[in-house]
């Protein structure tokens, strides 16, 4: 399995894009391509699209890299988003316990499916009722299994799936994003879905 230097060198030589998630700057946890021009030291030093300056990465705080051909590399050892004071649990449950009680004070109401592998806050109506969706959610999807169509029945079948190791299950959808980003590590996906919390407000009005 391939480091993420070695992809990184191999995206430096080919000059070409590499999408690395970075636990730092800031947007920490969030992809971002990046064209590496140089690795030294304990960096990679690379162009940003669209900006003209060079930027530098420390090493140890990529936490993923992945080619266009959908190569992918972890580093189990980056840093920790530096933003949220969320301690790294092994389950989705432990996340739910720690963070419910503390969202709740600020004024959000807490979605915790346990059949679903869901977690997530959602703002009230104006009369108390909680809304029916919630605006932040976190979500395990099972890439184990996918739908297909029989051509023969027409029906929708379910089959297993053969499981690469660079499959993203922890996916994170809110209202104030246009897509959602997903996560290989449940670790990092509730650290960026921390700080999307932290930055959100429980009393603005529902997205149109």
């Amino acid at each position: 399995m391939s480091s993420i230097v070695e992809l990184l060198t191999a995206a430096q030589q080919a000059k070409a894009v590499v999408t690395i998630v970075y636990n730092g700057g800031s947007r920490p946890g969030e992809p971002r391509p990046i064209v590496p021009v140089r690795i030294q030291g304990l960096a990679v030093f690379a162009r940003v699209p669209g900006l003209p300056q060079e930027k530098t990465f420390k090493l140890d705080k990529i936490a993923q890299v992945t080619l266009d051909d959908g190569q992918s590399a972890d580093n189990l050892a980056a840093k920790q988003l530096e933003t949220s004071a969320v301690p790294a649990f092994s389950a989705l449950g432990e996340y739910a316990i720690y963070l419910k009680p503390q969202y709740e004070t600020r004024g959000w109401f807490v979605f915790h499916d346990v059949t679903e592998q869901m977690f997530g806050v959602g703002r009230f109506l104006k009369n108390g009722t909680p809304r029916k969706r919630p605006v932040i959610w976190l979500q395990f999807m099972d890439r184990s299994q996918e739908s297909t169509l029989d051509i023969n029945t027409g029906e929708i079948v379910v089959r297993e799936k053969h499981l690469t190791g660079r499959e993203r299950p922890w996916r994170i959808d809110s209202e104030l994003r246009p897509q959602g980003k997903a996560f290989s590590r449940l670790q990092e996906a509730f650290a960026f879905f921390a700080n999307e919390v932290d930055t959100a407000n429980p009393k603005a009005p529902p997205a149109t």
